[in-house]
């Protein structure tokens, strides 16, 4: 996958929000994707996460348990209602 300024996304794994929001955990960070036929699909990165290796969503508690880094340390997310919709 080609990020806007034509980097290539190194992607690890792939979340499925709902019928349109994608969470993708990529080398270079953690990701949005917006699946839309109105409009070309959109990539916008998640400011605070570096090389994102796997995404666990707890829907009851609305986080995400994210391993991140070289070492792969847990860190959390609290996910916020437009995810959700």
């Amino acid at each position: 996958m080609l990020l806007e300024d034509k980097e290539t996304l190194q992607i690890h794994c792939v979340v499925h929000m709902n019928e349109n929001i994608f969470l993708l955990g990529a080398q270079q960070g953690m990701f949005s994707r917006k699946v839309s036929t109105k409009q070309p699909n959109s990539v916008v990165q998640i400011a605070g996460f570096r090389s994102v290796h796997q995404i666990q969503i707890a829907t009851r508690y609305e986080i995400a348990v994210i391993s991140t880094g070289s070492y792969k340390l847990l860190d959390t997310f609290i996910m916020t209602l437009w995810l959700w919709s």
